[in-house]
């Protein structure tokens, strides 16, 4: 499907009337729509959104069981900037507490129904495409064997309490994003986001 992701990359950012990204900020646009890019963003980026549903948008490449190609997104969310000293590059990930294995935390068939604030666990993200459960990701398109995808969320769990996004405003995490995209284990530049978001 030649050109699928560029083209809904395109698709999105005009539709948000898009302006050039600068070395740490969210276009203005796109976060008013509380629309997340990724792979746009710098490794250290500030980011203010309106209070209400978020949608994160990545490229990632299919999760293999058969070939133990475990292609994945890692997003751990604290509610302070203490997760962002754990993650340097030439770090082994096994050695990072809330990515070590055995950190992602479970989800519901259809993925994760919240955004849950744990500075010892990670939201765990993938798509399988040979699979008989509902994805944790939506797919937008594909080329060459890259996956354009996004997930939602509306709510926050944080220390046994829910709260609607539309309640957060003045309200800032701190997340970390990390893909091991050649599953060396090693944190390396380019693989990882650290992103302080904020709600207005």
């Amino acid at each position: 499907m030649k050109n699928v992701i560029g083209f809904v990359v395109l698709l999105l950012l005009a539709g948000f009337c898009f302006s050039t990204l600068g070395a740490e900020e969210q276009p203005p646009d796109l976060a008013a729509f509380n629309t997340i890019m990724i792979d746009e963003l710098a490794e250290e980026s500030d980011i203010t959104v309106s209070a209400g549903p978020i949608t994160l948008v990545f490229t990632v490449k299919p999760y293999d069981r058969i070939n133990k190609k475990y292609h994945a997104y890692r997003i751990t969310v604290h509610s302070d900037s203490s997760i962002f000293d754990y993650v340097k590059d030439g770090t082994d990930d096994n050695e990072i507490p809330f990515f070590a294995p055995g950190t992602g935390m479970a989800a519901a068939r259809s993925g994760y129904e919240h955004l849950v604030v744990n500075n010892r666990a990670n939201h765990y993200l993938f798509y399988e495409k040979e699979s008989e459960y509902e994805q944790r990701v939506e797919l937008m398109g594909e080329e060459d064997g890259i996956l354009l995808v996004q997930v939602s969320f509306d709510t926050l769990y944080n220390e046994g309490e829910q709260t609607d996004f539309s309640s957060l405003s003045g309200v800032t995490l701190y997340l970390v994003v990390y893909y091991d995209e050649n599953l060396n284990t090693i944190v390396e530049n380019g693989e990882y986001k650290k992103i302080t978001l904020t709600f207005e």
